[in-house]
């Protein structure tokens, strides 16, 4: 059977999942919300679960993903959920919604976050495969990452210039800037986002007042964030844009310098899609730079027969969830080796790492085994053993853990 791919953009207020089977394609966009019905434990998401509350006893669960990433519990008719759990929940009932009948075991998902927490992300990413997302049919990316993918399908946008995205959501304006680049005769691509302090409650939009306030409001914000950059397209999206009469100088201050202007409602979820796909069929893909991923190159500075090289760890663009590994290394002369931070042209850093395994005895005398990861966005950790020095020295089991600091 041929795969199938669904991309799932999840936004504290409203998600969007965009299916695609072979020259179909179906979306569905419904609140983040939950619904539980008083007397039994079903549950109801989307038009279903409006109608419910409307027509009887029970409660509804908002703002889930906020919930999710605090780590905190809701109390549901009397019981007490882990609001990541909740999520699971909704995420499981909303593929449901949209599929129907479809076969959901041939089915690859990426799930597209506003926000990128690596703790988080591997706590969901645990848990869903409990909620039918199959573990290797799941990938869990950043809107930045999305943004990119969504881009390297629209090779004429990128080709033209820097692409700006604007995301209006509930209480959530966010700008995203997208762009290629040449490095090392590497095509990369690179994200960033602004997250804006001018962002309101849709509500405003139900009326004349408050859509003209919204209107100069954005408009006075495309004035200062687009100035002096080449933006050669925009983008809107988010359920703020899903009507555009209401922010004429807005759109003007976006056009300004013929620019040009788009409106799509599933940029991120078609982004997600495209990701899946690049995933399943293994294709080389530019190096993306943006949330979730590693934004420099990280190496260790080690010896090797008598000559400086560096022992790359993670390369620039690495997804932080699983970049990592194992390796084994004899130290020469020092007590640390360094650590470098590289951004594709040069070394921006130098950090050491303490070998504090290291018995007391006569240099290059002992192995050490290193085990590297990505604690978080800012942090790697570090795990070194005692590996001993061949039948001469036996390992001595001594371990070590530290957390260097990458980045503020």
């Amino acid at each position: 059977m041929a795969m199938q791919y669904l991309g799932i953009d999840l936004s504290n207020s409203e998600s969007t999942l965009l299916f695609s089977s072979g020259e179909r394609e179906r979306t569905l966009s419904l609140a983040t919300a939950i619904f539980r019905e008083q007397e039994k434990e079903r549950w109801y998401v989307g038009t279903e679960a409006c109608e419910k509350a409307l027509a009887g006893p029970g409660s509804m669960t908002e703002n889930l993903l906020a919930g999710s990433e605090r780590g905190g519990s809701i109390l549901v008719e009397g019981t007490e959920y882990r609001a990541i759990e909740l999520l699971a929940r909704f995420l499981k009932l909303a593929k449901r919604e949209l599929l129907g009948e479809e076969k959901e075991e041939a089915t690859y998902t990426v799930l597209v976050l506003p926000e990128y927490r690596l703790s988080f992300v591997r706590e969901l990413r645990t848990l869903l495969p409990q909620y039918d997302f199959p573990a290797d049919t799941l990938r869990i990316i950043s809107r930045e990452e999305s943004f990119l993918h969504f881009l390297r399908g629209e090779p004429a946008l990128l080709e033209a210039g820097e692409v700006g995205l604007y995301a209006l959501e509930e209480k959530s304006f966010a700008f995203y800037a997208g762009r290629s680049k040449k490095e090392k005769n590497k095509d990369v691509l690179l994200a960033e986002t602004q997250n804006m302090r001018e962002a309101f409650t849709l509500k405003m939009l139900n009326n004349t007042q408050g859509e003209n306030y919204a209107d100069h409001l954005l408009a006075a914000n495309a004035e200062k964030v687009l100035r002096n950059r080449h933006f050669a397209s925009v983008i809107l999206t988010g359920p703020g844009f899903n009507r555009m009469d209401w922010s004429p100088n807005f759109q003007r201050s976006v056009c300004k310098g013929q620019r040009k202007l788009y409106q799509d409602k599933t940029v991120f979820a078609q982004g997600g899609l495209l990701a899946g796909r690049a995933a399943v069929e293994k294709r080389e893909l530019p190096r993306l730079v943006c949330k979730g991923r590693s934004p420099v190159r990280l190496s260790l500075l080690v010896k090797h027969e008598g000559q400086e090289r560096e022992l790359v760890l993670a390369e620039r663009g690495a997804a932080l969830l699983t970049a990592g590994g194992r390796f084994r290394f004899l130290p020469e002369d020092r007590k640390e080796v360094q650590l470098l931070l590289s951004d594709g042209a040069r070394v921006i850093r130098s950090l050491p790492v303490a070998l504090d395994v290291l018995p007391e005895r006569e240099d290059k005398s002992c192995y050490i085994d290193v085990s590297f990861r990505f604690s978080d966005e800012r942090r790697a950790e570090f795990t070194l053993v005692d590996a001993g020095f061949g039948e001469i020295f036996p390992p001595s089991g001594k371990e070590s853990r530290q957390e260097v600091e990458l980045w503020d």
